[in-house]
Order: structure tokens, then sequence, then C-alpha cells
């Protein structure tokens, strides 16, 4: 579907990019305000608008049929082609951990891994789907970071060490931590997953938003 290619775009942009067209997407067929999606985003009004005219662009390139529609001081976007392709609200959440955690271990670490690339994100996204969150995630990427930055491990830090197997030894390496570490199921995570939107969007990982 043509719809996923724009996706492979987006998932290449900076996390505010991403936050932006995900909200957009999220509230297809409904009346939104730039303000808020880039609220959302973590970005001005102004890098909204500019975000905004890059997304259309390339809509518009892929040839993906979409209506903008002026409801007042909202716009009311629709996509055609996302009733097939639409990303689940879990997979919209797992995508936004994903930028955000790698957003940040880059931050971090000094590194440059990319944020779209599936390798990158594969084991989290595992993680993710076995009920670990988003602080969870937040916690081993501090901790290793702490342990082995400066060291001979400092190769390690990288997605598929930090996510990979391993990943829930690292969570509870510290005991007093693990009453606090455990997976979540059911209603715990539904409502975990809530919550760790809202704190994706607003920075858990403080990433900063592109440069203007």
């Amino acid at each position: 579907m043509k719809f996923n290619e724009f996706i492979k775009h987006l998932i290449a942009r900076p996390v505010g990019t991403q936050l932006f067209w995900l909200y957009i997407i999220g509230y297809s067929d409904k009346p939104i305000s730039i303000s808020e999606a880039s609220k959302h985003a973590g970005i001005s009004p102004m890098h909204g608008i500019r975000v905004l005219k890059w997304g259309e662009d390339i809509l518009k390139q892929l040839k993906i049929p979409f209506s903008k529609t002026d409801n007042g001081n909202r716009t009311i976007f629709s996509f055609k082609e996302t009733q097939q392709t639409e990303l689940t609200e879990e997979q919209k959440l797992h995508l936004r951990i994903c930028v955000g955690a790698i957003e940040y271990l880059n931050r971090e670490t000094s590194k440059a891994f990319l944020t779209g690339l599936e390798k990158n994100q594969k084991d989290l996204k595992a993680r993710l789907k076995e009920g670990f969150t988003a602080i969870q995630v937040k916690t081993v990427i501090d901790t290793k970071v702490k342990e082995w930055k400066g060291t001979e491990r400092e190769k390690y830090l990288r997605p598929e060490t930090l996510f990979g197997k391993k990943f829930e030894s690292y969570l509870y390496q510290n005991q007093n931590e693990q009453t606090n570490s455990k997976k979540l199921t059911g209603d715990e995570l539904a409502k975990a997953n809530i919550a760790i939107g809202r704190d994706v969007a607003r920075g858990l990982f403080k990433t900063d938003p592109p440069a203007e």
C-alpha cells in the first residue's frame, strides 16, 4: 500500500516530525489544530507548519489521496487508504517509544543510531510486546550508560545489546528496582500505556526537538 511508503519516509525523520504526523494520522477525520499537533510533538507551531508542508509534499509525491478541510480554526485531515493500512494504537505507541528511546540513547552516548532502522527497533518492539514499559526501557539505558560509558564495554551501548535477550537481567540487576520493574499485563498494561504515551509525547526520553 502507498500509505506504508509514507510511514517509511516518516520513521526516517526526526522524532518531532514523527510525533506530529502520528498525531494527525491518529485523529484522521476529526478536527485538530496545528498548535495542538505541534505541542504533542514538542515543536513550535512555526516548525509545525513546515513539518505539515513536508508531509503534504510527500503524500502528493507518493500520490496518496488525502483531503484537508478547514473547520473554523481547526483542520480535518482524511486519508482514504488508512482504513486498510492505518497503524494500530499499540503500533503507534511502540513506534513513539522506539524513536524516543533510540534518540535518547544517541544523546547519552554521542552515537548516531538510525531511529527508523528496523534492526535498531526490532528487539525493543519485542520487549514492549512482552509487557515492558518505556520507563523500564529508560531505566536500562540509564543503568548501562552509567556502568559502561568510558570503559571497554562502551561499544555494547547499542540497541541490539541493551534491548536484546539480557534486557530483563539488566533491568533487575539492581535488586531494589525489582518492585517497580515487573512486566505488566491486561488492564495494568493498558493503563500504563496510556500514561506512557503521554510521557513519551512530553519528552520522557528528554529528546531535543529538531532545530528550526
